[in-house]
């Protein structure tokens, strides 16, 4: 009984949390209909240098408001003007089942009245300018103001950690590219869908050579639809591998059933997964052993908790009575992995205080250790 109302909680908060409030604040995002996307926000922003008006959307973290001391990554998603709702709604879901952390989402898109989107992202997202799109050509100066205006702005309105994501389809796709191999520190992980490799006689071919002297941190996921057969996909990202560019870590998928439009359902959810894919470091004795030990929940609404060291490994009793083994994220974080949303924070390295806070799906706790 106590695990089907435990069950009944957990589905409760989920669906809670779609629900629409009271009416919104000024810069709410919402419209004439009766439903609108709770936690977020928009502001404009004119670049200095460009001169370009630019809208940009804002996801935050549910308990960003009441929690003034917490940090998130951002995931800085390009096309928002059509791509934000879907964000919204995956970025919710991914933190539910901790495939990502409790990231802040910035969606880019183009202000002004009734704005010509297809001009407006030919022209940004495109590296050099062609006779066929006399139009284009404005990725540098675009970069730039992501690097020298947005991330800054961003940095000092919200909370951030300092750990950021670049995602794009498409046009956006190329300009993820671009990004990377001009400016391959500005973002940690780069998420390119179905790029426009064939634009200016395949441009974009020439990139992979400029990290041959340069240092790089950083995760890439490429993905197309199956049905598109216009560009060489999966012959140029095996091209970037084979590079054995130093720091970079590289992934790629042909989503199938899918083409250009309704691949990036996947090509986002297995992209996020990849850039955010935790360690599993490995502990020794001395370090696991003293996160061992029976832990209650402080708010009396959740079971207690039992950690034990067994044969080299953290073993915890879930909510359910199973015994899951615990993996290490870092010398004071664990998770179980498995698709099994649960998640352990320590407060320090050797556990001193006795506290962890404790995650499964998006119910956030704090532990206490009795014993």
């Amino acid at each position: 009984m106590k695990s089907m109302m435990l069950i009944l909680c957990i589905v409760s908060v989920i669906v809670a949390s779609e629900k629409t409030s009271t009416q919104p604040k000024d810069n709410t995002i919402y419209d004439n209909s009766a439903y609108w996307l709770n936690q977020t926000e928009y502001f404009d922003l004119t670049g200095k240098e460009n001169k370009r008006a630019y809208r940009i959307y804002v996801q935050l973290p549910w308990n960003y408001k009441s929690n003034n001391s917490s940090k998130h990554p951002v995931i800085y998603l390009t096309d928002a003007q059509w791509h934000f709702p879907m964000m919204y709604s995956m970025r919710n879901c991914m933190y539910t089942d901790s495939d990502i952390p409790d990231a802040i989402v910035v969606g880019l898109s183009w202000a002004g009245e009734d704005p010509n989107y297809h001009s407006l992202r030919t022209y940004d997202f495109t590296p050099t300018q062609t006779k066929q799109e006399p139009n284009s050509g404005g990725a540098a100066a675009y970069l730039a103001f992501i690097k020298n205006e947005l991330i800054p702005e961003v940095e000092k309105r919200y909370r951030t950690t300092g750990t950021k994501m670049l995602l794009g389809t498409s046009y956006g796709g190329i300009f993820t590219l671009y990004s990377l191999f001009h400016e391959p520190n500005l973002f940690d992980g780069y998420i390119s869908l179905s790029p426009a490799l064939n634009w200016d006689n395949h441009v974009a071919n020439k990139w992979p050579d400029l990290l041959k002297s340069k240092k790089c941190n950083a995760r890439l996921y490429v993905s197309w639809g199956v049905y598109e057969t216009f560009a060489p996909f999966e012959e140029y990202t095996k091209g970037i591998i084979a590079k054995n560019i130093e720091g970079l870590q590289v992934k790629y998928d042909e989503v199938q059933g899918s083409g250009h439009a309704s691949s990036i359902f996947e090509g986002y959810v297995k992209g996020l997964q990849h850039i955010f894919k935790k360690p599993a470091i490995t502990l020794d004795e001395k370090s696991l052993k003293p996160f061992a030990g029976s832990y209650t929940c402080t708010t009396k609404d959740f079971p207690d908790i039992t950690i034990r060291f067994k044969q080299g490994k953290l073993v915890m009793r879930d909510l359910w009575g199973v015994n899951q083994t615990l993996l290490a994220a870092d010398n004071k974080s664990f998770y179980v992995g498995k698709g099994l949303p649960l998640e352990l924070w320590f407060t320090d390295e050797t556990n001193s205080k006795g506290m962890v806070t404790f995650k499964w799906y998006d119910n956030v706790r704090e532990y206490k250790r009795v014993k």
